[in-house]
């Protein structure tokens, strides 16, 4: 029922919305309500109005019911709802308001809704493959669109109250969309990458990262991508500080052959972490295959730059398992998805932290296993919850937000889930972002085809 829901009770907002609006229509000239003495800023008050006591305010009662449920004070994230209000407004309810004063009926409104949702749709199908999206920084590119497309809707809604040009309040909404649009095929994703991820003095505060041509690791697994073939490179890593995580958000790769030949890839997105006490670790490029197969045999000059995020503690607590939800830091509940296991489902109000949470192997409770190879003594199992929403809150109609947690034993070599039991201290810390920088790997002489993924032959 919740997943029905969910979608439906939007749906029926902006259907509310462009009823209330269309019931004193603003297209065309022979509407009864022109012959009465009303004045447009009365009329568009009283609109606005209707949407926020019979929209906005039970949207709010709705989010304050649901935090109360889940056991938390509405009155320690009256700033959270109020910016929930202003995404639900800004990104919803004023652009339904302006597609329903330039359109006639529902029929156009509806047809106009598709348009609009069609348009989006191609947009974003066109950020999903332009070259760098996924690791430039995209609170920019976000606010951006978010300030271009209230002025729009803005525009449109007092344009069309107050003169009833309709034609020219339909281009303005086109334009809108247009400008949505043009600014992911024209933003320059590699200066900001370029830019949030400089290679200077912020750069000597992370990890050294060197080629380990010793180590020999597993070629197998992967993703088989066409016209792609993955290799993965064994690393050696040093100076991740104890209190501290660096994840690495994307890899861009050149590599120099004989004869001339020269092959670049843009940034790619990667979602690997380094850890302090663990030397070894690894990272997999993928590369055209056509270049791979004329360069595969002959020795290369390899460059890889890598783009790091260093996330520092910020809050950790001690904390015993139990059958029962237990506390997290950032307000969070969690509890055992399914004892004994590896995997916890937490909750919180608002938005999700950047979680760490961690646990010994000794320090299992649950009962030995003859079909279970235990880990030996010292084993640190991990896992997290991934979020680098540093707003208030997240865009969505409940406050609360679930998260699913698994800890694993992850090293150079793969990973593996241990059973955890209830009774089992966990450490769960919080990690907040201390600075970003980029760091180059020049490797010189390497043979590509000794370290080419069994899913690329």
């Amino acid at each position: 029922m919740a997943r029905l829901l969910s979608p439906l009770l939007p749906a029926v907002w902006l259907f509310i919305i462009a009823r209330v609006v269309q019931a004193e229509s603003l297209v065309g000239e022979r509407q009864f309500w022109l012959t009465r003495p009303y004045e447009w800023r009365k009329l568009l008050t009283a609109k606005l109005l209707f949407i926020l006591f019979f929209v906005n305010i039970p949207l709010l009662l709705l989010e304050v019911f649901l935090l109360i449920k889940a056991g938390y004070s509405p009155a320690r994230h009256v700033l959270g709802l109020l910016y929930l209000q202003f995404l639900w407004s800004s990104c919803i309810f004023l652009p339904a308001m302006a597609l329903a004063v330039v359109t006639a009926g529902i029929g156009q409104y509806l047809l106009g809704a598709l348009s609009l949702m069609l348009s989006l749709y191609a947009g974003a199908s066109l950020d999903s493959v332009m070259p760098n999206t996924k690791v430039a920084p995209d609170w920019f590119i976000d606010w951006l669109d978010l300030g271009a497309a209230v002025a729009a809707a803005v525009a449109v809604i007092l344009w069309q109250y107050s003169r009833r040009r309709t034609v020219q309040s339909r281009f303005l909404v086109a334009g809108g969309v247009a400008f949505l649009v043009l600014t992911l095929a024209i933003t320059p994703y590699r200066t900001l990458i370029d830019h949030t991820y400089q290679n200077g003095a912020s750069a000597s505060e992370l990890p050294q990262i060197r080629f380990d041509s010793v180590t020999q690791i597993s070629r197998e697994g992967g993703a088989p991508e066409k016209n792609r073939v993955h290799i993965r490179l064994p690393l050696l890593v040093w100076g991740v500080t104890n209190g501290s995580i660096v994840q690495v958000d994307g890899t861009r790769v050149s590599i120099q052959a004989s004869r001339g030949l020269h092959w670049a890839s843009d940034w790619d997105f990667h979602n690997d972490i380094l850890w302090p006490d663990h030397p070894r670790s690894h990272t997999e490029i993928a590369i055209d295959r056509l270049f791979f197969e004329q360069v595969k045999l002959v020795r290369v000059k390899l460059h890889v730059s890598f783009a790091l995020t260093q996330f520092q503690w910020k809050d950790s607590m001690r904390i015993v398992a139990h059958t029962t939800p237990f506390t997290a830091p950032g307000e969070g509940r969690c509890s055992f998805i399914q004892a004994p296991s590896s995997e916890f489902s937490c909750l919180f109000p608002l938005r999700k932290p950047y979680l760490f949470a961690s646990a010994f192997s000794e320090d299992s409770t649950c009962p030995a296993d003859a079909q279970e190879t235990p880990l030996p003594p010292g084993t640190l199992t991990f896992g997290r919850i991934f979020s680098q929403d540093s707003s208030l809150a997240e865009f969505d109609i409940t406050p609360i937000q679930t998260a699913r947690l698994s800890l694993s034993d992850w090293n150079e070599f793969g990973s593996s889930s241990p059973r955890l039991c209830p009774g089992t201290p966990l450490t769960f810390t919080i990690m907040q972002v201390s600075h970003r920088a980029r760091r180059d790997l020049e490797i010189d002489g390497i043979l590509l085809a000794n370290y080419q993924l069994n899913d690329s032959m």
